[in-house]
């Protein structure tokens, strides 16, 4: 008979068998059984931060950025109430992450212990699963659903909570039967279904494809580059779907939603037909569901069929992985579109036009010596300076929509944003997230100062990880986008979001380690993102922009 082993050591030696190599957590006493595990196991390793928000949210990036599931730990009560934020975001852009919480002795449960509370119930209404485990027999059954539950068929974060006496309970060792539950890719559709899209897609004079996050998860950006340049289609995305196509690829017309370029809205208003590929027809991405217009054919791709219909009436719906899918359906396009054939030209000749027409009207801003500084300045020096494959994050505000209008991404999970929910303090510990996950990477990170105030402390955890980031702070003095809409919705009115002092945010990296400077001159901004690159950790670059420019004008 095989000897036994602590619900805890079981627990990680799971975590190590699905090929975890990062936890992010942060300690307290009902999770110490689950620590000590980790510290004697030599193949994972624990990355501590100073507040659980910031373990989710480096859970969330890791996950983003390799595919493969992100781990971050809390202990009970407060420890757990603080990992929903980053949870949540997860849920909402489909994210693999598994959270895993402490709580009291099973025993003191339902008798007014301190911190007793249903954390389960908690994490339900933003988790695929939320589950407690009562003994550590349960452990291999509840971990082997986990696995399947976070990665098939469409992925989402999973909630564990373990109480400290499971922890510390037994189970046999070798009970792995189970945890291994890959994501199988599928696609249920009929031959008819294909016919019908190819038929579609033949028959369109105006056809747009749109790609969402699930082109991105699924890995299927070569592929629908493909059909995008046989089909002759142009390929929009939403913000999760950025780097399904490359944003300089002649096909690609960018990012759809807030503050994006309003020949945008001209190309999928004039669609005659959208082929939307792991694309949910967000108020977001659809400006408050104006667009597609209602005589626009529709085909819907995607792994989820409740999505159908909830927000606009396709013509066809295709369930399935959406690799497979874009696979099957290239395959039977192939068959009647010559491969040298581009089709629908004068489409694709309109279509470069309206951008070429954008690129001339954003590059004088791009370009500008003004004071304070232009943000589309920014964006270009630090495209023009990082690598292709470089990995950017982001975050709530206007912070968010620089990058996402004016940087250029051009392969998938380089783009890393929690889209669907938005929590400010993201963009840095997300960098750290990513950073760690893939050390080889440039990474950066662009946050405005109000979000950065919330994580700052931080740096110092990605000082001790000897993380090279820099860290761009969109420095406007107030919280720009609730400015601007206040501004617009109260008569020119502004209350409660400007900033009337701030910290020396170069002074304070230096504080804990880091390095950093502040930027009001446009001259210096390239040599200041150099010497940010070639630094050893992390270096915060403390731009002053200015605050009365609005993203996606013209």
């Amino acid at each position: 008979m095989a000897q036994e082993t602590s619900g805890a050591k079981f627990l990680i030696s799971a975590l190590e068998r699905q090929g975890t190599k990062l936890v992010f957590g942060l300690p307290g006493g009902s999770i110490l059984p689950i620590y000590e595990a980790l510290r004697s196991n030599p193949k994972i390793r624990n990355v501590l931060v100073r507040h659980e928000a910031a373990a989710s949210f480096m859970a969330d990036a890791y996950a983003r950025v390799t595919g493969r599931t992100g781990v971050c730990i809390a202990t009970v009560g407060p420890g757990a109430t603080n990992l929903t934020i980053g949870v949540a975001g997860s849920y909402f852009d489909s994210i693999p992450v598994l959270a895993i919480t402490g709580n009291i002795r099973t025993d003191f449960m339902g008798r007014n212990a301190q911190q007793d509370f249903d954390h389960v119930k908690l994490f339900e209404p933003i988790t695929r699963w939320s589950v407690q485990a009562r003994a550590a027999e349960e452990l291999p059954r509840i971990l082997g659903q986990a696995f399947a539950y976070l990665h098939a068929p469409r992925p989402g974060p999973v909630h564990l909570n373990v109480p400290v006496d499971v922890q510390t309970g037994k189970t046999e060792p070798l009970s792995f039967s189970g945890l291994d539950s890959p994501r199988i890719p599928t696609s249920v559709a009929s031959p008819d279904d294909f016919e019908e899209a190819v038929r579609l897609l033949i028959s369109s004079e105006r056809p747009v494809i749109w790609a969402g996050g699930g082109v991105i998860s699924s890995g299927a950006s070569e592929t629908l580059v493909r059909l995008a340049e046989v089909t002759g289609a142009p390929v929009a995305t939403s913000y999760n779907g950025r780097g399904s196509i490359p944003e300089d690829h002649f096909l690609s017309i960018g990012r759809t939603g807030q503050f994006s370029p309003t020949f945008l809205s001209d190309i999928l208003s004039e669609a005659d037909l959208i082929v939307a590929v792991g694309f949910r027809f967000t108020d977001v991405s659809t400006s408050n569901w104006t667009l597609p217009k209602e005589d626009s054919k529709i085909i819907q791709i995607d792994i989820d069929p409740t999505e159908f219909g909830k927000n606009v009436k396709p013509d066809l719906c295709i369930t399935g992985d959406a690799k497979v899918v874009l696979e099957q359906l290239l395959c039977q396009v192939q068959k009647v579109i010559a491969p040298s054939n581009l089709q629908h030209k004068q489409w694709v000749r309109h279509i470069m036009e309206l951008k070429s027409n954008w690129r001339k009207a954003v590059e004088e801003k791009a370009r500008s010596d003004q004071t304070p500084i232009k943000p589309q300045r920014i964006m270009k020096e630090f495209r023009h300076l990082l690598r292709r494959d470089a990995i950017v994050t982001a975050e709530a505000g206007f912070c968010k929509e620089w990058p996402s209008t004016y940087f250029e991404i051009y392969e998938p999970r380089t783009w890393i944003h929690p889209a669907g929910f938005t929590p400010m303090g993201y963009s840095l510990c997300a960098a750290i997230g990513a950073k760690l996950a893939l050390p080889d990477r440039q990474v950066v990170a662009f946050t405005g100062d109000g979000a950065f105030q919330m994580v700052c402390h931080e740096i110092i955890t990605a000082v001790e990880n000897n993380a090279n980031i820099p860290i761009c702070i969109l420095n406007d003095s107030s919280l720009g986008m609730i400015r601007y809409i206040q501004k617009r919705s109260y008569g020119g009115r502004i209350t409660a979001t400007e900033f009337s002092r701030a910290p020396d945010f170069v002074k304070l990296a230096e504080s804990m380690g880091a390095q950093g400077r502040r930027v009001e001159d446009p001259k210096i901004i390239e040599s200041s993102v150099r010497e940010a690159l070639d630094a050893e950790g992390p270096f915060v670059l403390d731009f002053v922009i200015d605050r009365e420019e609005v993203p996606g004008i013209p």
